[in-house]
């Protein structure tokens, strides 16, 4: 039996002002403390193995928006990130929204980051059945879409329309250690997906809404050496 445990405290705050009334502007910032532990109990035809494990991890984070003018909006941020035992990480991001008509409809573009640590439970446990691999490294990923929102005044109609491309790197998948049939978790992917996503919505009373939404997408492994 295996038994994960996790804990967090996390500090945010936020300050906004408006030098000129032609620019508003709001930041918020932060930091995040926690600790991941993992304790392992097996028992079976392999063996009686236990282990116990503990991860503490950090991450600073802030984010800065601006109004400039009545059409354009910016918001710009960035994550860090520590897990003991491996490296540290930063995460940036930045949307950028333009009315091209005041209350019509908007241009939208955004870029950015995402990180995701392996899992205490795909990194470090040891038993018959599961080798350890402590060098495993992180999933990232970097992406960007574009897309419009339009609105109209007949019964509060609302629409938007999105593409978004995304790539996917140093996926953790579980293959074969040896021929002894154990098991282990490698850094053995990479793929792509883009696609389209809408949504369409009406109320056309004050109590009554209904929408639609649709999506494609289209998903390429770009690497899966090492797997079958």
């Amino acid at each position: 039996a295996a038994t994960v445990q996790r804990a967090t405290a996390r500090y945010v705050g936020t300050a906004t002002g408006q030098p000129r009334p032609s620019l508003g502007l709001s930041l918020s910032y932060g930091g995040e403390w926690g600790r991941e532990s993992l304790t392992d109990d097996q028992r079976g035809d392999f063996g009686p193995a236990s282990q116990s494990i503990v991860r503490p991890s950090v991450a600073a984070f802030a984010e800065s928006q601006a109004r400039l003018g009545d059409r354009l909006s910016l918001l710009v941020g960035s994550r860090a990130e520590k897990f003991n035992g491996l490296r540290a990480a930063y995460v940036p991001r930045a949307t950028a929204v333009f009315d091209l008509m005041r209350h019509r409809l908007a241009l939208r573009a955004a870029i950015g980051g995402a990180y995701k640590a392996p899992n205490i439970q795909d990194q470090f446990p040891s038993n018959p059945v599961i080798v350890a691999n402590p060098d495993l490294k992180p999933e990232t990923s970097q992406s960007w879409e574009v897309g419009a929102d339009a609105s109209a005044s007949r019964w509060a109609a609302t629409s938007s329309v999105t593409y978004f491309r995304q790539e996917y790197e140093n996926l953790i998948r579980s293959v074969n250690y040896d021929t002894t049939g154990k098991q282990i978790n490698r850094n053995l992917g990479r793929s792509r997906a883009t696609g389209i996503e809408t949504e369409v919505a009406i109320r056309p009373r004050p109590r009554w809404a209904a929408g639609a939404v649709a999506a494609w997408t289209m998903t390429r492994i770009l690497d899966n050496g090492g797997l079958p």
